[in-house]
């Protein structure tokens, strides 16, 4: 109410496709929920092309929860995706490096600790950001 922006319904596939064409029809946008957490498989990624098409056949934009899949990004054209990989600098020590193309990651080295996380967190940031610039344009 605050954001004068309509909710954003998250789709589960244990909800049904029934469910997921009623969503499509009643809002311009629909989250898919579940492939962060592999409640989707990346055996069943196959039934993406059918759910974006259906959504844009309903002029409904499709939101991925949780979809870091670089290599995936380019065949499934999801509206928007969303991830927080670029946190896991912090978390594990991992280095982001955007090569023009694509990210690159360089974990820390064994026995090693990461000595400022928060200025790890802001370069992987910066080199995240690059590659959605990249993205929005050639993926």
């Amino acid at each position: 109410r605050l954001t004068g922006q309509p909710c954003i319904p998250v789709w589960h596939k244990s909800r049904g496709k029934e469910e997921f064409l009623r969503l499509c029809e009643e809002y311009r946008t629909v989250a898919v929920g579940g492939i962060a957490v592999k409640h989707i498989r990346r055996d069943e990624y196959k039934y993406f092309p059918y759910l974006i098409r259906e959504a844009h056949k309903r002029g409904c934009q499709l939101h991925a929860l949780g979809f870091t899949n670089l290599a995936m990004l380019g065949k499934f054209h999801f509206d928007s995706v969303d991830s927080t990989s670029w946190t896991s600098g912090g978390r594990y020590g991992t280095t982001y490096r955007f090569n023009g193309r694509g990210l690159t990651s360089v974990g820390k080295r064994a026995g090693k600790r990461v000595g400022d996380s928060r200025n790890l967190d802001k370069y992987n940031f910066i080199e995240w950001v690059k590659f959605q610039q990249y993205a929005l344009n050639h993926l």
